[in-house]
């Protein structure tokens, strides 16, 4: 009977830690997409979709897979099939924000992936900032005394914060003040300026 140098039988096990284990544990992954979900600003009370794949690395088949946000501002739906050795299923990750502060709002979260596997759970992250429909450089204006008669203005800036255009405004002044500008409809992202 043959016995293997030491040196061989070294060679022989560095090659089963190198080769052997690498594969057994990406065998066993249920891999995502992207591992970030961003939104991006969101006007309030608006919903929008992303779709994130999850691909199975193994061999055997993946089932029981849950989704589960860890914020309410979020929801999950999809990948409730098997999914075979080298398929994949989608998943659609939702973000309906909430009231934002006058600021955009950030209300990041987390989305934990739970399947038949050692690798379980998986955990994405999730971002996305709440913003009103639209938002105003300043928060007040001074305006100098005048004689009366005559007329002194100030100005802001109102900038569209959604993804469609700005088509109505209503300017509400107490008198003698009264205030116009923007030019409608305002395209999604633009900024005009009011008087």
């Amino acid at each position: 009977t043959r016995v293997c140098p030491p040196s061989v039988s070294k060679l022989l096990a560095a090659f089963a830690v190198a080769v052997l284990a690498p594969s057994i544990a990406i065998g066993q992954n249920l891999t995502p997409s992207v591992t970030t979900v961003a939104f991006g600003n969101v006007v309030r009370n608006t919903t929008v979709s992303k779709n994130v794949r999850l691909t199975n690395n193994t061999a055997v088949p993946i089932s029981g897979i849950t989704l589960t946000p860890s914020r309410s501002e979020y929801t999950a739906t999809g990948c409730t099939q098997t999914v075979n050795p080298g398929a994949f299923c989608t998943a659609s990750v939702a973000f309906t924000p909430t009231l934002p502060s006058v600021a955009p709002e950030a209300q990041n979260g987390t989305l934990s992936v739970t399947f038949t596997g050692s690798t379980s759970p998986l955990t994405l992250t999730l971002t996305g900032n709440s913003v009103f429909p639209f938002s105003l450089n300043k928060t007040a204006l001074s305006i100098l005394s005048t004689v009366r008669g005559f007329t002194k203005t100030a100005t802001l800036t109102l900038k569209n914060n959604q993804k469609v255009p700005l088509t109505s405004l209503n300017y509400v002044t107490a008198a003698p003040f009264s205030a116009y500008g923007c030019a409608l409809p305002l395209a999604a992202g633009k900024s005009c300026t009011v008087t």
